[in-house]
């Protein structure tokens, strides 16, 4: 009877164990309000933001942020990130870390990630951008020969045209060099009074060889959302392979 006892009491105090195992909501808010998750969250918002954005206008800066804010932001992720501190951690190391997250060293460390969140977002954010820099202007080896660059070709005749309300760019492409050029990608940026406000690319379909030239069409949106509003406008060709 007392060996019954003594097992009975074991699997009791197993159960309670196992059932404290698991946090409850309660507590997840609490250790989410303590580790300043929000704001954390906000930092690597700002800190992706000041890298992508640091050569554009305060509207293009604008949008990227409302990006960010639709794909990471705190409104969007909240209920997420609690559902993921709820399946990750146990209730006794959520109730330790919030117990460390009191103490003096871990207020510190709190205030301090909220920084390095922001920094670390951003040196992410560069490497992308210099991967991608890097990516676009390496050669692909698909077997082709090699192609003509960009300064060897050359976008000619270009007019901006306007018919029913609808605006587009029409003109050519010639290839002064000695190779093919395939993939060739148009870009026409508009501006207004010297200032970058729009942008609209196409590709030349088929290659472009040496000698020769293609005609290109870059329509700029639609009737009910026309370009903005420009009194300039320059066009590049931006890569052929």
């Amino acid at each position: 009877m007392k060996s019954f006892v003594i097992g009975l009491a074991l699997l009791v105090a197993s159960a309670s164990v196992l059932a404290d195992t698991r946090p409850s909501k309660q507590l997840v808010e609490q250790y989410i309000k303590q580790a300043q998750a929000e704001q954390e969250i906000a930092a690597q918002v700002e800190g992706y933001a000041q890298q992508l954005s640091a050569n554009t206008d305060p509207e293009a800066k604008a949008q990227i942020v409302k990006y960010l804010n639709a794909t990471i932001g705190w409104n969007t992720i909240k209920d997420q990130y609690a559902a993921l501190v709820e399946k990750t951690y146990t209730a006794e190391e959520l109730k330790a870390a919030l117990a460390f997250l009191k103490s003096p060293a871990g207020s510190s460390i709190t205030k301090k990630n909220q920084r390095f969140a922001q920094d670390m977002a951003a040196l992410i954010a560069k490497n992308v951008q210099q991967v991608t820099k890097q990516l676009s202007s390496s050669p692909p080896s698909d077997g082709y020969a090699s192609s003509a660059s960009g300064n060897e070709l050359a976008a000619i005749d270009v007019e901006e045209q306007n018919q029913d309300g609808r605006v587009y760019f029409t003109g050519a492409i010639e290839n002064h060099g000695k190779q093919p050029a395939r993939g060739v990608q148009v870009e026409v940026n508009l501006f207004l009074a010297g200032k970058f406000v729009d942008q609209y690319t196409t590709y030349v379909s088929g290659a472009v060889v040496p000698g020769s030239s293609r005609y290109f069409k870059v329509s700029c949106g639609c009737k009910d959302s026309p370009p903005a509003k420009h009194d300039s406008f320059k066009v590049y060709v931006v890569e052929g392979y």
